[in-house]
């Protein structure tokens, strides 16, 4: 019997308590929770009998993990983070709608084209993403010279060329009935739960383009801020959770399918300057 979606559920608690159920069709579905635990990385499986029980939301970390392990699809480890999320909003009392909406989209379209780590391999050179979504430019056009300039010259007329043809290639990119490129309705995402030296080797070229940034763009056109603060190792996850919050309302906001006319990286660092502690990495 095929297994039953996490898209089927409208709160991320039934779900999980599914998945540990005697009716849950998954294959490597978990016998005890000590078992679950382990297999998810912790120590013990207090966390996860307090979030079953509902006594705890889970973290971003421990969802990304149980999608991993539950081998979900990308826009269902998607949905289960949102129900997550809706969860957090509906105790604080905040506004849901948001939320709601993105819910609503994304499990009846669906907001992404699952993108394997071997293809994203091809393309994690900063520059692939930067000529993706030059495609979206009022003023656009596929001149080779005119988006090495549109890049600052980082990229050569020819490499600009081979790469269009690699995005068009993969289906990143396509082409309309009379070969003019356009950008696919659905974005293109390799998950955040896998690592992957290609995603490591592609948020350095971000953030070395960031550095740049510094000395080659004028402060008008440019924002460079940083934080130094003492944390307790218990509020780690939540603060990344507040980030991918962040991201996500960010991106909803600003990001343009008509009338962009510049294309902006947005990066996001929160790292230790100290060393981090053993037994408290989960």
């Amino acid at each position: 019997m095929e297994k039953v979606s996490a898209l089927n559920f409208d709160n991320f608690l039934d779900y999980l308590n599914y998945v540990v159920s005697p009716a849950s069709h998954f294959k490597s579905r978990p016998k005890t929770l000590e078992q679950w635990a382990t297999r998810l990385g912790y120590k013990s499986s207090s966390i996860l009998s307090m979030v079953l029980k509902g006594q705890r939301v889970p973290s971003h970390d421990l969802i990304a993990s149980i999608a991993f392990d539950l081998d979900l699809s990308e826009d269902e480890a998607r949905y289960l983070q949102l129900l997550v999320q809706l969860e957090k909003e509906k105790r604080k009392n905040k506004d849901c709608s948001r939320t709601l909406q993105y819910l609503n989209k994304l499990k009846s379209h669906g907001t992404f084209n699952r993108i394997s780590l071997d293809e994203f391999s091809y393309i994690s050179q900063w520059h692939f993403f930067a000529i993706k979504n030059l495609v979206l430019l009022e003023d656009f056009r596929e001149d080779y010279d005119w988006i090495s300039n549109q890049l600052r010259k980082k990229v050569q007329p020819s490499k600009v060329k081979s790469s269009i043809e690699q995005l068009v290639k993969m289906g990143v990119l396509k082409r309309d009935k009379d070969g003019n490129l356009k950008k696919p309705t659905k974005g293109y995402s390799t998950g955040d739960t896998i690592p992957s030296s290609a995603i490591r080797s592609h948020h350095k070229e971000m953030i070395s383009r960031g550095h740049e940034s510094i000395d080659e763009i004028e402060m008008a056109l440019r924002q460079i801020s940083s934080l130094t603060l003492a944390i307790s190792d218990d509020d780690i996850s939540k603060a990344k959770d507040k980030i991918i919050e962040f991201c996500q309302e960010f991106n909803h906001t600003f990001a343009k399918d008509k009338n962009a006319d510049s294309i902006y990286q947005l990066n996001i660092q929160f790292f230790p300057h100290t060393l981090v502690k053993k037994g408290k990495q989960q």
